[in-house]
């Protein structure tokens, strides 16, 4: 069995270099886009960016961002207030289902006022 040799002028050649440049820019803007967060100004609580399980690093990320400040820390927990209301949150790897649950309610409930 004879290969043909390889051409750069060979018309499935070019198809397939084609195809293969148009898949890698549609993933990156997949990337681009799916990375991208498109809120700029924070109003409320429907604007945190909540997961459905979060660490308490980022939990306290989240509302530095949202303009909570950290106001004292003993041991793993981290108290932050806004608006004169406090919320205390633990650093933990992952944060216990009911603890989250808290969290949020309280941010909730200040958001909302």
């Amino acid at each position: 069995m004879k290969i043909a040799p390889f051409k750069f002028g060979d018309y499935n050649f070019k198809l397939k270099i084609s195809i293969a440049i148009i898949l890698i820019i549609v993933f990156v803007l997949y990337l681009h886009i799916r990375s991208k967060k498109e809120t700029i100004e924070l109003n409320g609580f429907d604007d945190y960016e909540w997961k459905k399980t979060m660490s308490g690093k980022e939990v306290m990320k989240l509302l530095v961002k949202n303009g909570w400040e950290l106001v004292n820390s003993e041991g793993s927990h981290f108290k932050y207030t806004k608006n004169g209301k406090i919320v205390i949150v633990p650093r933990h790897r992952e944060l216990k289902s009911g603890t989250f649950k808290g969290i949020k309610e309280t941010v909730k409930q200040i958001e909302n006022l």
